[in-house]
């Protein structure tokens, strides 16, 4: 034994959603606005580079099926990482916020700007 105390997270009662004072609460869905807008912005500012990508494809006729298909794989892949990291996190779920603006700190003292 190396004396690790090692728990898979997947457990139950590590989501809760209807008991909103519980540290394992996880609101159903929220909007927030600024952050959504953001995100939408952003995204579709990321797509124009899809233009130069399939542009000098080899089969024009197939970019529609390319890009579907590189859309929806992009799509289930950051869906599948997210719903993954609220299944495991181990803390109360109130954290997760914290965390996030932890790193945010950090990158603002440690990058080069």
């Amino acid at each position: 034994s190396s004396g690790i105390n090692a728990e898979w997270p997947l457990r139950p009662g590590n989501i809760t959603v209807g008991d909103k004072d519980s540290i394992s609460y996880v609101a159903p869905a929220m909007i927030d606005f600024n952050k959504l807008t953001g995100t939408l912005t952003l995204s579709f500012f990321i797509h124009n580079a899809v233009v130069a990508l399939v542009r000098n494809n080899k089969n024009p006729k197939n970019n529609t099926r390319d890009v579907t298909v590189a859309f929806t794989m992009v799509a289930l892949t950051y869906g599948l990482v997210g719903v993954l990291f609220i299944l495991t996190f181990p803390l109360a779920k109130s954290c997760i916020s914290d965390v996030a603006s932890q790193v945010t700190k950090f990158t603002k003292l440690y990058t080069f700007n």
